[in-house]
């Protein structure tokens, strides 16, 4: 048992908490302290999934406040790669941290991007300030070990690689100090380059601590995909637009840094995997080039449904004008379809007042849409009977002025039901 253990600081890695220990132990080299740690001779000093936690907790001195869950949740990158993930795969990877004794290679070659592997371990100077002036030493992030983050969601300014590798010190425990974070050359990003790695930043973070999804993401993709217009009603995509219009939207910059190209050619690529609803991406880091390009933030996706309402939502207005109900919102529901040569959706509303029934093609771009339609597909047993009466008494432009209609539709109608015969018995 360990006689004294480092008390993490806020959002340090383990790997870091595990280098301060080595620093204050009485150990010459990385094995040494594996042994105190984890009961082991060696051990690769693993940054993102950490393991034999299990045997670290036993070996913790008498009352320390931490149990395996908390260090796996705000001292590990777990909450973040394996958001995406199922139940039960979270569970194995979870396992695995525990005892190392399940193999977890298949479960997290889909949740991390091995091209975007950071070779040295990295920081902020800002925060490496701020930590010195506060702790009297320096400690790694674990927010700026994340793959594909270029900028500290906390300064806003660049991430710098340090001095430690971490493939040439596979079995050692390192901790950041002054001498090893040092910022030989400044990094300046281009603002709109600059803009977009930072969105990409601070969604990471944000993901890192709210690690819970409370929606169905298939669906959420889905509808928004339709509420742009880059899939139909039924669900098709619209392959080209998409992928135009998201490779126009990050730029190809974006895209290589994050190492995420998409292969126009190849219609099995990432991009229309996620979009076609078929596959399970699991890659975090894909998610919010997916979702930013779609106008949504991580904390809408997780928490708020979104919803596909081409026609808003109900109840919807009846359009008859001799409805006593004309312009009041009674009709409770829309049935949509896919119109078969633009895929746009086509609404159908019936009133249940007077049996008048209308089309309109979408979606709607305004307020004022609700009140219009494209085409009448019943007039209703009530509109028949109100024109039949009116004809009576008034002249057929009357009439047709009356009904909302054209004069071309009341003779239409005349001749259909032979008014003129019933007009004059």
């Amino acid at each position: 048992m360990m006689t004294f253990f480092p008390t993490p600081y806020p959002d340090e890695i383990l790997y870091s908490v595990f280098a301060r220990y080595h620093e204050r132990s009485p150990n010459f080299n990385g094995s040494e302290t594996a042994r105190d740690l984890f009961n082991v001779k060696r051990i690769v000093c693993s940054l993102e999934f950490p393991t034999l936690l299990a045997n670290l907790v036993q070996n913790m001195p008498f009352n320390s406040p931490f149990d395996i869950d908390r260090l796996i949740v705000e001292h590990t990158l777990f909450p973040f790669y394996t958001v995406f993930l199922s139940p039960e795969n979270r569970g194995i990877i979870r396992r695995y941290m525990l005892h190392g004794d399940v193999e977890i290679y298949n479960k997290i070659t889909g949740i991390i991007n091995p091209l975007a592997e950071n070779k040295f371990l990295r920081f902020c100077p800002k925060c490496n300030k701020e930590d010195m002036e506060r702790y009297g030493e320096l400690y790694w992030h674990r927010v700026h070990q994340i793959r594909g983050i270029y900028i500290c969601p906390h300064h806003k300014i660049p991430i710098y690689n340090s001095s430690v590798s971490l493939e040439d010190n596979k079995y050692k425990y390192i901790a950041a100090t002054e001498r090893n974070c040092v910022v030989e050359t400044e990094v300046v990003y281009e603002p709109k380059t600059y803009e977009k790695l930072l969105i990409i930043a601070e969604d990471m973070h944000w993901i890192l601590n709210n690690p819970e999804i409370k929606t169905n993401i298939k669906e959420q993709y889905l509808n928004q995909l339709k509420k742009l217009e880059y899939a139909t009603v039924n669900g098709g995509l619209r392959q080209k637009n998409l992928i135009t219009d998201f490779e126009t939207f990050w730029g190809s910059e974006i895209l290589q840094m994050t190492h995420n190209t998409i292969r126009k050619t190849n219609n099995s690529n990432w991009l229309l995997k996620m979009g076609w609803n078929k596959a399970n991406i699991e890659d975090p880091l894909k998610h919010i080039l997916l979702m930013r390009f779609l106008r949504l933030s991580p904390d809408t996706l997780f928490n708020k449904n979104i919803e596909y309402l081409p026609f808003g939502k109900g109840p919807y207005p009846c359009l008859n004008p001799v409805c006593v109900k004309y312009e009041n919102e009674i009709i409770e529901n829309v049935e949509i379809r896919n119109s078969y040569k633009t895929k746009s959706p086509i609404g159908y509303f019936t009133c249940p007042e007077c049996g008048f029934s209308y089309l309109r093609r979408g979606p709607d771009k305004s307020i004022e849409d609700r009140y219009r339609y494209s085409r009448i597909v019943d007039y209703g047993d009530y509109w028949r009977e109100e024109l039949m009466r009116l004809l009576k008494y008034n002249s057929v432009p009357k009439v047709a002025k009356l009904m909302g209609t054209s004069h071309t539709t009341v003779y239409d109608f005349i001749k259909r039901l032979n008014v003129t015969k019933q007009l004059n018995q």
